[in-house]
């Protein structure tokens, strides 16, 4: 069974239409599902990512924040070691 779908008018900036056209060339993926797939994967990400990715922490916090993500990754890569 198909996926249930929305259709979502979204005016966007330049620049974000730029990059998304190159994904397109690059990839050959329709614009729609680019899009879709990238809002699906900020969605599942840790409030702290979704934080970085919407701009929604001050350049103070940011430093602390990158500290806490590194020490993240690397516990995550012994982890698995």
């Amino acid at each position: 069974m198909a996926k249930k779908r929305l259709r979502v008018r979204l005016e966007i900036q330049t620049e974000a239409s730029t990059a998304l056209d190159k994904l397109h060339g690059r990839t050959g993926m329709h614009k729609r599902v680019i899009v879709s797939r990238v809002l699906e994967w900020v969605a599942r990400q840790d409030q702290d990512i979704i934080a970085i990715v919407l701009g929604a922490i001050t350049p103070r916090s940011q430093e602390e924040l990158y500290r806490v993500l590194a020490r993240r990754a690397r516990n995550l890569s012994k982890a698995e070691e």
